[in-house]
């Protein structure tokens, strides 16, 4: 009996060549973590307090990190600039949405089984991940950079494209 091939066939690994920014990314996630602990517990010893005062840059740490590993793994998609077509943009976000959305979503139905108060625009900001762009409020605080996350996933492409054609003198100037 022939073996039938999945509908839907897993995306082979991305050679980002920035493997070795994967324990530096992990640290600076583990240094947020830690801030917002430390932050919000006032029983917290003053030299934890003191240490990770300022734990809240290493999210401009991890999202310039996460620009280069992107940029790394698919700057070459749309090296064709707009003749890369809308396939390859709607790839690239499905992948983003599938790697975010699913905890974050998850987060959100806690909250709102736990008695958050709320109101539709609230929670539908919220599912769809655009908390942060000035309709509502986030249900979950940090979920912040989850949404600023998916705006920069959003105009990536369009900046890679930009920055390919024009060379990196504009690149370097959009940093």
């Amino acid at each position: 009996m022939a073996r039938r091939r999945p509908a839907i066939e897993p995306a082979p690994p991305l050679d980002t060549g920035a493997e070795a920014l994967t324990g530096l990314r992990g640290a600076a996630a583990v240094l947020v973590m830690v801030h917002h602990f430390t932050l919000r517990d006032p029983a917290s010893p003053a030299p934890l307090q003191t240490l990770f005062t300022h734990g809240y840059l290493a999210v401009d740490l991890f999202f310039v990190l996460s620009g280069f590993v992107m940029a790394r793994a698919y700057g070459d998609w749309f090296r064709g600039g707009w003749r890369s077509g809308a396939g390859a943009y709607l790839t690239f976000m499905s992948r983003r949405v599938a790697r975010l959305w699913p905890l974050h979503t998850a987060v959100v139905l806690v909250l709102l089984l736990i008695g958050t108060p709320t109101w539709p625009l609230m929670v539908a900001t919220n599912l769809l991940m655009l908390q942060a762009w000035g309709f509502s409020q986030a249900l979950n605080t940090p979920s912040w950079s989850v949404s600023t996350e998916m705006a920069a996933y959003a105009l990536f492409p369009l900046l890679a494209t930009v920055a390919l054609h024009r060379g990196r003198g504009l690149a370097w100037a959009a940093l």
